[in-house]
C-alpha cells in the first residue's frame, strides 16, 4: 500500500544541480567538440546552440525556484493549523497556484509566506520561527543550534531574492515552450537629449526578449533579459541546497516517524549568498510596453 512518506525517500534532491552540470559542460565545449553536435541540426548555428543552452540554464534555475516554493507552500499548516509533513505529496498534487502569493512576498505585502516568521512551539520545550521547521525539521542537537540560528536570516533573504526571479511568470512559460522568447535587441544607447551624443551603451547581443500581452491594460509587454549563466547556476545550487534541507531531515519519517538528527544538512552564511547572487552583467532587465492603436472612430 502506498505510504505518502515514501515521497521523501524517492525525491531526487540534486536533480537541478545535475542539469546545470550538464549545461555548463555544453556551454564550455571547445568549438571542435561543439560543431559535431550543431551539425546534427538542420541549419544549426553556434549562436543558436549557445542561446539554447543559456536558455535552458535560465529555465532550470527558474524551475528550481518553483520547486522550492511548492515544497514550502505544501508544508505550511492547513486551515486547522495542522502540520503537513506526513501528507506533503498530497498537497503537491493539488497544484494550487501560488504565484500571486510569491508576488506579494516579493513586494513585502501580506502573504501566506508570513507563516515563515510565525512563532511556533515545537513540542520539545523549544520555540522559534516556523521557517526553522521548514528547513531544519527535528534538528535540536546542541552542537548545531547556533549554526541553524545564524542560517535562518540568510535563508529568508535568499527566499526574497529567489521570489523576485519568479515574479515574471511569462518568462518561465516562454522558456518552457520555446515560444515568445526572441533575440531582438542588439544594443541599447543612452543619448544626451540636446546633443544626441552617446553617453552610455549596453551590448545586448547575449540577451533574449520575452513577449507577452496584458489584456487588462491592452498593452504589448516586452521584457529583455541579458543572460547571466554563472549567476543562474550559482543560485540554482543555492536553491538545491535549500531543497536538500527540506527533504533530508524528513527521510527518517518514512521509516521511524521520528527525527533522529544527524541528517545531511547544509548551513548558510551571507557571504555565500552574496557570491551566488552577484550580477555579472551591466544590464539585467529592460522592460517596455507598446499600446494598441485604437481605430479612428471619427466619421
Amino acid at each position: 500500500m502506498y505510504n505518502p512518506l515514501e515521497f521523501y525517500h524517492g525525491f531526487q534532491v540534486n536533480h537541478f544541480d545535475y542539469k546545470q552540470i550538464n549545461n555548463r559542460f555544453l556551454l564550455n565545449l571547445p568549438e571542435d567538440q561543439m560543431q559535431p553536435l550543431i551539425d546534427e541540426v538542420f541549419k544549426g548555428t553556434k549562436e543558436e546552440f549557445l542561446r539554447s543552452v543559456k536558455s535552458d540554464i535560465r529555465l532550470t534555475f527558474l524551475l528550481s525556484i518553483e520547486t522550492l516554493f511548492e515544497l514550502i507552500f505544501g508544508l505550511l499548516p492547513d486551515e486547522n493549523n495542522q502540520l503537513s509533513d506526513y501528507t506533503l505529496i498530497n498537497n503537491l498534487v493539488k497544484k494550487k497556484p501560488y504565484y500571486e502569493e510569491i508576488r506579494k512576498f516579493n513586494k513585502g505585502e501580506k502573504s501566506k509566506l508570513d507563516w515563515l516568521q510565525e512563532k511556533a512551539n515545537f513540542g520539545n520545550g523549544e520555540t522559534g520561527p516556523f521557517i526553522r521547521h521548514i528547513f531544519y525539521c527535528g534538528q535540536w542537537k546542541n552542537n548545531i543550534k547556533e549554526s541553524i540560528q545564524n542560517s535562518l536570516p540568510v535563508i529568508e533573504k535568499a527566499l526574497r531574492i529567489l521570489a523576485q526571479e519568479l515574479t515574471h511568470r511569462e518568462e518561465l512559460n516562454s522558456y518552457k515552450h520555446g515560444l515568445r522568447n526572441i533575440s531582438v535587441l542588439k544594443s541599447l544607447s543612452i543619448l544626451d537629449v540636446k546633443t544626441h551624443k552617446e553617453h552610455l551603451k549596453f551590448d545586448l547581443n547575449d540577451s533574449v526578449t520575452i513577449y507577452s500581452y496584458n489584456k487588462k491594460k491592452g498593452l504589448h509587454e516586452f521584457l529583455t533579459k541579458q543572460f547571466d549563466p554563472e549567476r543562474d547556476i550559482a543560485l540554482t545550487h543555492f536553491a538545491s541546497n535549500l531543497i536538500n534541507n527540506i527533504i533530508q531531515p524528513r527521510k527518517t519519517l518514512s521509516k521511524t516517524r521520528k527525527h533522529k538528527g544527524g541528517d545531511p544538512l547544509i548551513f548558510f552564511d551571507k557571504e555565500d549568498l552574496e557570491r551566488a547572487s552577484e550580477v555579472n552583467v551591466k544590464l539585467q532587465d529592460l522592460k517596455y510596453t507598446v499600446s494598441e492603436e485604437k481605430p479612428n472612430q471619427s466619421k
